[in-house]
């Protein structure tokens, strides 16, 4: 009999001492009484070294040692108060999470002990790291990585060694690429704050001008503007330009979807070419088809397209090719679909960024029966 799929959370709750619902433990003990095997199986998974192991650690406050880790390790300085609660939140279920995992695997091979979750002589696909390229103005191209976040620094010290003593005419952009398998967290002239996902290019000047502060951006970043009244933000890009007004927001701007902008507080604008402005608030989502010239504005929950700032990702029912996408960008590697339906599969799940990402990977064969082959940097999806 396959075994219901919420069980293995309730078994990981009540191994963990935490309180069931009066519906939940009915579920739980209608799955015990069903038969002696499932009572068999129970008591297995209370014996295993994996979950004792975890259990000791959650006894020694493991989610909240990981958080202060973590906050040490990958938290900037300037990041604010409602961003770490909200990874810190996340962060003190670590146990909880690893302990459902152990537990949802446990159950899927004792269940099924002929299926075997993806191949054991697959090649592990590494997680991306921190990283850009600087292309100053002059063309110099500079590799950066996690030691050398302060660009604005690098770019003065290097026109300092250069003995630059007039200025030009015009401003001087300078242009930071993100490589697949990366991403990179910079500051702006104006204290401006940027995150930048994989794949992406943002091209900036070393000092704003006096009337605006304008940015060209291909790819994926989120901002965080300072506020300046008298000089407004721009982020210009192909399909058009966005205004804002002192705010936090999600752009995503790669070449394979629509333009979408996420606002997570503040004001923007999004005009089109020919002059067309949309205004959106807090919470909504703006998408602009530029073929079709539809902009369409909807209310979204903003964690779920803001997550790869707080090094997750989170999936809520999209197609599988997007979510492959998605994932092909970090961990830089290819994929094929062995039927055009398979693409279209809609799931959900979460994953920190620098895990495994077989840890998803085998949760979404085990749900849906799908097999992921990985070859070197290449993922087959079958049925």
């Amino acid at each position: 009999m396959k075994t219901p799929a919420n069980i293995s959370r309730l078994i990981a709750i009540k191994i963990l001492g935490q309180p069931l619902s009066e519906t939940e433990q009915q579920q739980l003990d209608a799955w015990l009484k069903a038969s002696k095997a499932n009572v068999a199986l129970f008591n297995q998974i209370k014996s295993l070294q994996a979950t004792s192991q975890i259990l000791e650690l959650e006894q020694e406050a493991y989610g909240q040692k990981m958080a202060e880790r973590f906050r040490r390790k990958i938290t900037p300085p300037h990041e604010k108060p409602n961003q770490r609660k909200h990874l810190y939140a996340w962060l003190g279920s670590v146990a909880a999470v690893v302990t459902l995992l152990i537990l949802s695997v446990t159950l899927y091979k004792t269940s099924y002990p002929e299926a075997e979750p993806l191949k054991k002589t697959a090649h592990v696909i590494q997680p991306g790291k921190t990283g850009a390229v600087l292309t100053l103005a002059n063309g110099e191209s500079i590799q950066l990585n996690q030691n050398n976040k302060q660009v604005k620094k690098l770019i003065d010290s290097i026109y300092v060694e250069d003995d630059r003593q007039t200025k030009p005419a015009k401003p001087e952009f300078h242009t930071l690429s993100i490589p697949a398998g990366e991403e990179f967290f910079c500051q702006l002239d104006d204290n401006t704050s940027v995150w930048l996902n994989s794949q992406t290019e943002l091209r900036f000047p070393k000092k704003f001008g006096k009337d605006e502060r304008k940015v060209y951006l291909k790819g994926e970043a989120f901002f965080e503007v300072t506020k300046d009244n008298n000089r407004p933000f721009i982020v210009s890009m192909t399909q058009g330009d966005i205004k804002v007004y002192g705010t936090r927001f999600n752009i995503t701007n790669y070449a394979e979807s629509p333009l979408a902008a996420v606002l997570v507080e503040g004001s923007i604008g999004f005009t089109t070419p020919e002059g067309k402005e949309t205004k959106i608030k807090p919470s909504e989502k703006l998408t602009y088809e530029q073929e079709k010239g539809i902009i369409t504005v909807c209310t979204v929950d903003t964690s779920i397209y803001t997550a790869w700032v707080d090094h997750l990702f989170i999936f809520n029912g999209q197609p599988l090719e997007e979510i492959m996408t998605t994932l092909s960008r970090w961990y830089n590697f290819k994929v094929s679909f062995a039927s055009d339906d398979i693409r279209h599969i809609r799931l959900s799940g979460q994953l920190y960024r620098h895990e495994d990402i077989r840890i998803l990977l085998n949760s979404y064969e085990r749900t849906t029966g799908l097999r992921f082959e990985i070859e070197d940097r290449h993922i087959l999806i079958t049925k």
